[in-house]
């Protein structure tokens, strides 16, 4: 029998593939005598234990054959696979290759530069912490949930009611360069919000057990902690005990937020640091829309950004 995922129901007849979990909205999932998977799905994971070669991530699948390399990236549809090796797909959005080397891509970094200050920033600022919850309603109105971040991605929308782009004044120029460097959405870089700190001095990170060696890098708002996004390594500094201690002999900075020691501090020992962190994010949209309402002078009424995970 195949493995079969239907909408709002999970039904799986395992046969040949016990190690197959999947976790969806909308997937069907025929997979008989052929040891690769074929799916179509909202979200679905895979994990097979004899097939290293499958691989599926949220809202994509990437399917690697033995002979082809073929790619999916969906919507919605159906792949059908069983003896034939070639998939049959029905769907709003498809790519698929066959027997076609994907091209090389330069290797990409994401940048560390930091978003610009200026002094034309309106005090109309949306800051929005983001969740992503799965939900499926049954026939008897119960819900069951399953919450897919432990930590929220932020959204800023800002607005600079004045941008000067007279010699001295460039703030214009300053904003407009860093966006066209940054090739709009594409590259990624550092922020500091405005209306929160982004300094942390003297913060407990843990209690030595005499086992642990890495201690992540977190912040604390409004009582909820979580990891931040990049911390500058040259304002860290490391305290065990009450005392400061060095690196590289003590400790190191594993990029971009964990506090790692060569050896774990000393049991019962409070490990805590004072460093400089940053937002991750890039920009919201591929376009920026500049009024110029007076010589000289400019405004943009709407910049959005958006926090990544490192």
């Amino acid at each position: 029998m195949a493995n079969r995922i239907t909408q709002l129901t999970s039904e799986v007849l395992a046969a040949g593939i016990p190690a197959a979990r999947i976790s969806t909205l909308a997937a069907e999932v025929l997979a008989d005598d052929n040891p690769a998977a074929a799916l179509s799905q909202l979200l679905a994971e895979i994990l097979a234990d004899d097939d290293p070669r499958i691989q599926a991530s949220q809202f994509s699948v990437e399917i690697l054959y033995e002979f082809v390399h073929a790619r999916v990236s969906q919507v919605a549809g159906e792949i059908l696979v069983d003896d034939d090796p070639h998939a049959h797909v029905s769907q709003i959005v498809f790519e698929i290759l066959y027997d076609y080397p994907l091209p090389p891509f330069a290797e990409f970094t994401m940048s560390n530069l930091i978003f610009p200050t200026l002094p034309g920033l309106q005090w109309n600022i949306v800051k929005s912490p983001q969740f992503h919850t799965t939900i499926v309603k049954h026939t008897s109105g119960r819900e069951t949930r399953v919450s897919n971040t432990a930590y929220p991605l932020w959204k800023w929308e800002m607005s600079y009611e004045l941008l000067r782009e007279t010699q001295g004044f460039a703030e214009l120029q300053a904003l407009c360069g860093f966006f066209l460097a940054r090739t709009g959405s594409f590259d990624t870089f550092l922020f500091a919000d405005p209306a929160e700190s982004n300094t942390v001095s003297g913060y407990d990170l843990g209690v030595g057990d005499g086992f642990t060696t890495e201690y992540p890098l977190t912040k604390t708002y409004g009582g909820f902690i979580e990891p931040v996004g990049y911390v500058d390594a040259g304002s860290l500094q490391v305290f065990v005990g009450g005392v400061q201690v060095y690196s590289p002999t003590t400790w190191n900075l594993i990029t971009p937020n964990t506090l790692s020691f060569p050896a774990p501090p000393a049991k019962g020992s409070v490990v805590s640091a004072s460093y400089t962190w940053y937002y991750r994010v890039r920009f919201g949209e591929d376009v920026q829309d500049y009024n110029n309402f007076m010589y000289q002078l400019w405004e943009l009424k709407k910049l959005t950004l958006e926090m990544v995970k490192p």
